[in-house]
């Protein structure tokens, strides 16, 4: 245990020293930025427009605004650490958030890749709750909520042995 806080005490002193806090200053303001920068730039005129069109060049642009606070803050975090290597000070924490911020993008643009190719089935992304009016009595029926096919032959086999016996299957034909 007293090693434990001996090695936490040693990081938390190598985090509070100028550079560190300088690094950590200048990433906090490069955020800051590029999400204002990306908030800017999604309020214009063209940027609301680009969401009504249709396209390949709309959809470009639409991922472009999209991405454009993390690439924004890409951009200013790279530029800080190649003032910080040009000076030939220590720049671990910029370049550790360059590679956060290049991966952030990645994501970014792979989940908007995702949503674009479900198409409109991705209204309402966190709204997963089912919708009572259309699917009144979901735990009583399984066939009240269209699944693929091969969701029901598995059902059986993943479900519990009572559900099971329910549906009149003997437990030699699960293959428990």
């Amino acid at each position: 245990m007293q090693e434990l806080l001996r090695n936490i005490g040693h990081s938390l002193q190598a985090l509070l020293t100028t550079a560190s806090m300088v690094q950590i200053v200048a990433v906090a303001i490069a955020i800051l930025l590029s999400w204002w920068f990306g908030r800017q730039v999604r309020n214009t005129e063209r940027a609301r427009s680009t969401l009504i069109q249709s396209g390949l060049q709309a959809r470009l642009t639409e991922a472009l605004l999209i991405s454009s606070p993390h690439i924004a803050a890409l951009v200013l975090i790279s530029a800080f650490g190649g003032v910080l290597h040009a000076l030939k000070t220590d720049s671990h924490l910029v370049d550790l958030s360059i590679t956060l911020a290049g991966l952030m993008l990645i994501i970014r643009v792979v989940v908007y890749l995702v949503r674009l190719s479900l198409g409109n089935r991705t209204k309402g992304w966190g709204n997963t709750a089912p919708n009572r009016a259309r699917y009144p009595r979901l735990r009583g029926r399984r066939r009240s909520c269209p699944l693929p096919s091969w969701v029901d032959s598995i059902t059986p086999i993943v479900g519990p042995r009572e559900r099971a016996e329910e549906r009149g299957m003997e437990s030699e034909e699960m293959n428990w």
